[in-house]
């Protein structure tokens, strides 16, 4: 079979398009599953809503710390939760880590209190990383301390918990 030399500028055409139409890929972000179905979805997960969900715990972290209720801390910890404390090894899982709160609360000077301000998170809805500071005032509001922290959290049965938890003190102001 012959073809008319007037076909070739459709032919070519045709098989640019293909070739175009194949090489094309769907725009990148980040995905999620759907609970009820195993297909991914593009989703823009709505970060000011987590920073706020996130500042709400560490608001209940501080207050059950201020109130030197070691299980009420321990409890925003996953089971399997590892805890990074300054100057200290490593501390793992959630029974250990609620052993540290109770000796560090029970050291924690009387009257004083601590505050904890998420300053942003980054992730998505499931994985959040929470970059925070904090400060602790003793009875008179005198700042004694200062610190930054790095939280993983992970949304689990309905609610964050913390998987790693990591935190230093600030340089010391002379």
């Amino acid at each position: 079979m012959k073809i008319k030399r007037t076909a070739y500028p459709l032919i070519v055409c045709c098989v640019s398009c293909l070739l175009f139409a194949g090489s094309c890929n769907a725009p990148a972000g980040p995905t999620t599953k759907n609970a009820e179905s195993s297909a991914g979805m593009i989703t823009d997960p709505d970060m000011a809503k987590v920073k706020i969900a996130i500042q709400a715990i560490a608001t209940k972290w501080a207050d059950a710390e201020n109130a030197r209720d070691a299980k009420a801390v321990s409890d925003f910890y996953a089971d399997d939760a590892i805890r990074l404390v300054n100057n200290m090894p490593m501390i793992s899982g959630k029974a250990n880590i609620l052993k540290s709160l109770e000796e560090e609360l029970a050291n924690t000077p009387e009257g004083s209190t601590i505050s904890i301000e998420t300053l942003e998170v980054f992730g998505n809805e499931k994985d959040v990383v929470e970059v925070g500071r904090l400060t602790q005032k003793d009875c008179t509001g005198t700042v004694y301390y200062t610190g930054k922290y790095l939280t993983y959290w992970q949304y689990r049965n309905g609610r964050y918990l913390a998987v790693r938890d990591m935190f230093n003190d600030d340089a010391k102001q002379n």
